[in-house]
């Protein structure tokens, strides 16, 4: 029998037992929410008078959501000097100025059972030397919860996006310039990409008691990823499509307010195009919260993880990996500092399994008109196959002016280092990369931040 099936016992026995069914499984789940949402005792506690209590009244873009509807959105325009747009290494490296026009707009309601928010973001991106390099990106982010009595409600999700490996990702927020959170996984991976990505998912929590609290969560998602015929000279040459099905309970105990404890165990089934190889992931973790003081709070979780693929049976491997992640955060008026370190597996995106580590520090500092921000990331990708190894430095800076209640003058800077072993076929092995921005930022029927 194999050894990864014991996380489905465990998890068909904890479905019997709870009788529930799931949230956000997409791979594996850190259980972030699973934890915040039983964190605080005094909250679950006035769950009948308040029937959104563990939720804040502002969107995924940190707006306030009023009761009834609201529409809102902005408009934001930037440039951007790129001085490695090619990610090559210094013998090919060639700069670009990057113009970029971004859009939101936002759909928001609330009422005594019902919390929607969609938000439509587009992104028009022109190059000043390579004109072929033009792109059209644009995602769609969509979160429902409806609350079926004090202690049950169900949530729905869905996102779809669009976006060149350029883009740096799916545009998602319409904070327009250099990402100043730490990257999520080496962008050469897929350099020479163009990737296409659908997913929705719908959970269900029941709290039991003011102390404890059961999840169930289900998730589909569709992924694409092709070669950009703009690039020349991709590495990525053909187009791999997979689809999955994943699944997760989670469990959360209330030890006292500010302490928790939780369980969690994850499912996800993989297909992919090339070859019809598919992947099984399996992992249960445990994890614990603490709140110290007033402003600083502590979370560790970790567990095994079991991680299977037609490729790996090839090679005669059954990989027993594990998954972990720990952070260290503190706020306090206008100062907010955030130390993370995970690891996990980068799935969905090809049939042999990329192990990563990614460790993280952040800074924000607010005054009354002016944010400013600074980041360092580093990220560690390991090949299963050929035990290829990939290292990311990552470091960011910028600050927003609140030139008018609407308008934002913002300024950012980044910079970005490969060094990877010449054995990883998809990667770039030694590349650098700066970039600086500024841009402008308009928001409609909103105050900017």
């Amino acid at each position: 029998m194999r050894s990864h099936t014991h996380v489905g016992k465990f998890a068909v026995w904890a479905w019997m037992a709870c009788l529930l069914p799931v949230h956000a499984a997409f791979g594996q789940s850190e259980g972030d929410e699973v934890a915040a949402r039983g964190s605080d005792l005094h909250s679950q506690v006035a769950a009948a008078a308040d029937p959104f209590p563990n939720r804040p009244d502002t969107s995924i873009f940190g707006l306030s959501i009023p009761g009834g509807w609201k529409f809102s959105g902005s408009g934001a325009t930037t440039e951007t000097f790129d001085d490695n747009i090619f990610l090559a290494g210094d013998e090919n490296r060639q700069g670009d100025l990057q113009s970029n026009l971004q859009f939101r707009g936002s759909a928001t309601f609330k009422s005594r059972r019902l919390r929607f928010e969609a938000d439509f973001v587009p992104r028009f991106s022109l190059y000043n030397r390579f004109d072929q390099l033009n792109y059209f990106s644009e995602s769609y982010i969509q979160d429902a919860e409806y609350r079926l009595s004090a202690r049950q409600s169900l949530h729905w999700t869905a996102t779809i996006s669009h976006y060149p490996a350029r883009a740096n990702g799916a545009p998602s927020s319409d904070n327009f310039g250099i990402d100043t959170q730490a990257l999520q996984s080496p962008q050469a991976i897929l350099q020479g990409t163009t990737t296409t990505q659908a997913s929705t998912g719908l959970g269900f929590s029941r709290s039991v008691s003011a102390r404890t609290q059961f999840t169930a969560n289900a998730n589909v998602s569709y992924n694409e990823v092709k070669p950009d015929t703009a690039v020349p000279n991709a590495i990525f040459q053909t187009t791999q499509r997979s689809r999955s099905l994943a699944g997760s309970l989670g469990w959360s105990y209330t030890l006292s307010p500010g302490r928790t404890i939780g369980l969690q165990a994850d499912y996800s089934y993989f297909l992919f195009s090339q070859d019809h190889h598919h992947q099984n992931y399996e992992n249960a973790q445990l994890r614990f919260e603490q709140r110290v003081r007033k402003h600083f709070r502590a979370y560790l979780s970790g567990g095994p993880a079991w991680q299977e693929s037609s490729v790996d049976r090839t090679l005669g491997r059954q990989l027993l990996t594990y998954t972990a992640a720990g952070g260290l955060s503190y706020d306090k008026n206008n100062d907010n500092i955030n130390l993370s370190y995970t690891h996990s597996q980068q799935l969905a995106t090809l049939p042999t399994g990329l192990n990563s580590d990614l460790a993280s520090l952040l800074y924000q500092r607010r005054w009354k008109r002016f944010v400013s921000s600074a980041s360092v990331g580093y990220s560690r990708t390991v090949s299963e196959i050929n035990s290829g190894l990939g290292n990311t430095y990552y470091v960011s800076g910028g600050s927003t002016f609140n030139l008018t209640g609407n308008t934002g003058l913002s300024l950012n800077y980044s910079r970005m280092q490969e060094r990877s072993s010449a054995n990883v076929a998809l990667l770039v092995p030694q590349f650098e990369r700066n970039q600086y921005s500024l841009g402008l930022t308009y928001h409609f029927n909103e105050k900017n931040r």
